[in-house]
């Protein structure tokens, strides 16, 4: 009799947790007397986990977004949940290579900004480079001779990393001048 129950019971779940998404009840028409009132013409939203269907529109719409798509997304999610009062937050150094520091930070537009300040380097005194894409970065290289330099490169990925000669190539600079 026990396993009757148990049975029935576990019966019940199943098919109550069975039931398709787009079917309708008169609960959700909120209709009193049990009729359903709805059009039946209505769209019913469908499953975004179902194929399309071949022969609709819908079956040219790209499922899953580019990096780029996604990296947009996140920056303008990123830019919603900050704080809308108050002072930007600083950003922390910490230390790199060649006694110099690095820290990372966001501009007002949601891109990345990653900022190495080197120092005692006899030509470089600060190197910001701002990630606008994933493929995207540009570098401004600030000389202490007060020149600032505006370049493009794709090669380096984490400005931490990168050796002075590199970044003085860059800037025209000859390593040995």
């Amino acid at each position: 009799m026990r396993i009757l129950f148990v049975f029935s019971v576990v019966a019940i779940l199943f098919a109550g947790c069975s039931s398709n998404a787009n079917t309708t009840t008169t609960l959700a028409t909120g209709n009193r007397n049990g009729s359903d009132t709805r059009n039946s013409n209505a769209v019913v939203p469908s499953d975004p986990n179902r194929p399309a269907d071949p022969g609709t529109e819908s079956a040219n719409v790209k499922l899953t977004p580019t990096k780029a798509e996604r990296a947009d997304k996140l920056r303008q999610k990123n830019l919603a949940a900050a704080p809308t009062s108050g002072p930007p937050a600083l950003p922390q150094f910490r230390p790199a290579p060649e006694n110099s520091q690095i820290a990372t930070s966001m501009n007002g537009e949601g891109a990345v900004i990653e900022t190495r300040i080197f120092k005692n380097h006899p030509q470089l005194a600060k190197v910001e480079m701002t990630w606008a894409g994933p493929q995207d970065k540009s570098f401004k290289i600030f000389l202490r001779n007060g020149k600032v330099v505006e370049a493009k490169s794709d090669k380096i990925n984490d400005l931490k990393d990168v050796p002075t000669s590199i970044l003085l190539e860059m800037a025209g600079i000859g390593a040995g001048k």
